[in-house]
């Protein structure tokens, strides 16, 4: 199973294609947008997601990721 990470998430679409590929799972989710968040956890419920600023995220405190998504 390879983990992905998926910041700029907005509503889910692209971790929604993710979760398609077998052997792919998203893991972390993050956007400064709460609605985003919102509407990607309702889409995505599986994953754990972040709100706020991603350049202050606390990524050292987390687990490495095979994968990482950034599509703004």
């Amino acid at each position: 199973m390879l983990d992905l990470r998926d910041w700029f998430c907005g509503a889910g679409g692209s971790s929604q294609g993710a979760h398609a590929v077998p052997g792919v799972r998203v893991t972390r989710a993050a956007n400064h947008w709460e609605k985003a968040i919102e509407s990607h956890s309702v889409n995505v419920p599986e994953t754990d997601h972040y709100l706020g600023d991603i350049r202050t995220a606390p990524v050292e405190r987390w687990p490495v990721a095979d994968l990482f998504w950034a599509s703004p």
